[in-house]
Formats: structure tokens, sequence, C-alpha cells
């Protein structure tokens, strides 16, 4: 199953990663058409946003997604 047009939009997502130091505000893999837009993500150990991220090197189906006008700040407070 793809997952298609999924959106984030004008939200703030912050104080992330406690539990699990790698999780990030957005995380997105494996997503066709989305969107994650005008966000306030903050104060996370690792990222803000991951997009596409798989493992391995195959190709991949992820494609036509739109990471923009977001207000990202305060991350990478911690080691992995």
């Amino acid at each position: 199953a793809r997952n298609v047009g999924n959106v984030v939009s004008d939200s703030v997502l912050e104080d992330g990663g406690h539990y699990y130091k790698e999780g990030c505000g957005v995380l997105a893999q494996q997503v066709v058409e989305a969107s994650v837009v005008h966000n306030n993500i903050s104060y996370f150990r690792y990222t803000g946003v991951s997009v596409g991220w798989t493992w391995g090197y195959a190709a991949t189906s992820v494609h036509s997604n739109i990471v923009g006008w977001n207000y990202i700040h305060h991350i990478a407070l911690d080691e992995l």
C-alpha cells in the first residue's frame, strides 16, 4: 500500500525524542505527494523532518513531496 497525499500543515511540534532519541518531528517514509508545510518544529534530539528514508540502496517509489515554509529550530540537541 502506498501513502499518497498526506499533509502535515500549520502545526506546532515540539519537545520530542525523550524516549527514542532518534525521533523526528515528522517522519514520512514511502510517501508520494506528501506535504509538510507551514509548521513550527523545535526541540527534538535528532532532526525536524525526515522524508523518504528507507533501508538499502534500491530505488524507491518516493516522489513529488513538498517540504517547505517551516520554521525548524533547536534540533540535534543530543547524541544518537
